[in-house]
């Protein structure tokens, strides 16, 4: 209370615009911290909220294999990601995941970290025939790139280019092809990818965002937990994830068992809604 007035009488009034808030220090949480009243607030693009998608690679890497190591023998995910890149037997599953998109009338975003990765799927799928386009940053005129990309039904990017720099509201399906962590407090990048398909249209199907988890390579599953977790607080729908199912069925036995009165278990309301982890509203 003692904080908020000495606030008041110090800091004056700011105003700040913001679609997802970013910072080079990694500070967001912080100035999250000193945000005021929400002044305006379009509630139009929250009625589109997507399904989430996890699809097994079956893929096998030992946590000791030297090509996901650094000099000091410790997991590096750019090793990782370019570890898993070439993998062809997980290739064909991701575009098998594309076709099944583009065989539903979607316009299907493929994303990933590494241009070699996405220079490898676009010459993958454009065997399978797709109509596809790509941009990896390499574009001597990127303007004129993007705008050619709003004729094809499906666009390879990598995440650096494709996690802002492309708005067309017609996509309605992200397929995450490399591994990527949630921080819970600042989810920037990903909230960002995933925001290129939640643009709202008339008559656009209900996005989906398709994971790939590869079981086999502890470092890549973790992370895949890390972007489930933040996906069920932020109250999407998990298909495909045996543990968020089974999670998902435990729960709603506890509150059938509880009946809607009462409260609710640790994290939620009596409407189920999430809180947070360890608080009650």
């Amino acid at each position: 209370e003692w904080f908020a007035r000495g606030s008041d009488l110090t800091s004056g009034r700011r105003l700040g615009l913001t679609a997802t808030l970013k910072r080079r220090d990694r500070c967001e949480g912080v100035v999250v911290y000193h945000i005021g009243p929400v002044l305006y607030d379009d509630p139009s693009e929250d009625a589109l909220v997507p399904t989430v998608h996890v699809h097994e690679t079956g893929t096998v890497i030992a946590d000791d294999d030297p090509d996901i190591l650094d000099v000091n023998r410790m997991p590096n995910v750019s090793r990782l990601r370019s570890k898993l890149g070439p993998l062809e037997d997980r290739n064909r599953k991701i575009l098998d995941v594309v076709d099944m998109r583009l065989k539903q009338g979607r316009k299907v975003y493929v994303v990933s970290h590494t241009k070699d990765h996405v220079y490898l799927l676009a010459r993958m799928a454009r065997a399978r025939g797709h109509d596809l386009g790509v941009i990896t940053g390499d574009e001597t005129d990127a303007d004129e790139r993007l705008r050619q990309l709003n004729i094809h039904a499906s666009v390879y990017v990598t995440l650096a280019v494709g996690k802002e720099n492309y708005n067309r509201p017609e996509l309605s399906a992200l397929v995450q092809t490399t591994p990527m962590a949630v921080d819970p407090y600042a989810p920037t990048e990903f909230v960002q990818v995933v925001g290129r398909v939640l643009r709202p249209l008339p008559g656009k199907p209900d996005p989906v965002v398709d994971l790939f988890s590869d079981r086999g390579v502890s470092q890549s599953f973790g992370m895949l937990r890390s972007v489930l977790g933040w996906c069920r607080t932020s109250g999407w729908t998990i298909r495909g994830d045996e543990w968020s199912e089974k999670k998902a069925r435990t729960t709603h036995a506890w509150r059938v068992s509880r009946g809607s009165s009462g409260s609710g278990p640790t994290g939620t309301t009596t409407s189920g809604r999430s809180t947070g982890a360890g608080f009650k509203r």
